[in-house]
């Protein structure tokens, strides 16, 4: 198989899959939004949806299903984004998180989704999350880095972002996630 037909293989967008977070956790996990304000993410939380891929150990992936747009007068700040959920949800032992970036995609540019790292110009045309100031109408793509460390399954049914308008802090919360099984699987699928 080529590399080609490998990499598209393993780029697997699962969307509309109806789970209730609700039923494995506590109320302020299953909230898609812990706090409103400015910045919103740009997802349809009425179902989970999540991104996945098909990697081994030693391999570097990224998820960049999720793009967050700033809907308020001024400019926002963000400062950390995570992979998470409610933790009977989260199979992380086999894979870490080494580094969240963000790329500028206001006026329609397409998303990574998933793939293999780095991917195309995603990692030239990005900068570290931390401190990126994002405009008033502006559109921006958060890119989560992971290093599989371990073959397995692993997964993250939430992400959260926390950045900083006008004087005040404000984490949020979305119910897309990303998936990570091995590349001996045919399809990668939410946990439960």
């Amino acid at each position: 198989m080529t590399n080609f037909l490998r990499a598209a293989r393993s780029v697997v967008l699962l969307t509309g899959i109806a789970m209730s977070l609700a039923a494995c956790s506590s109320e302020s996990d299953a909230s898609p939004t812990s706090r409103e304000g400015p910045v919103s993410f740009v997802a349809d939380d009425e179902f989970t949806q999540a991104a996945s891929m098909l990697a081994d150990e030693g391999q570097r992936v990224v998820f960049g299903a999720l793009a967050v747009t700033n809907e308020g007068d001024h400019p926002a700040t963000l400062h950390s984004a995570e992979l998470t959920g409610p933790g009977s949800e989260v199979r992380d032992d086999g894979a870490k998180v080494s580094e969240v970036r963000v790329l500028d995609v206001t006026g329609g540019k397409d998303l990574v989704g998933a793939g293999p790292w780095p991917y195309e110009y995603y990692e030239r045309d990005s900068v570290p999350l931390d401190g990126y100031e994002i405009a008033p109408d502006a559109r921006a793509e958060l890119l989560f880095v992971v290093d599989v460390e371990e073959t397995g399954n692993w997964a993250w049914p939430q992400t959260e972002l926390t950045y900083q308008a006008r004087g005040e802090t404000y984490t949020i919360r979305t119910n897309t996630g990303f998936l990570i099984c091995p590349t001996t699987e045919d399809f990668c699928d939410l946990p439960g």
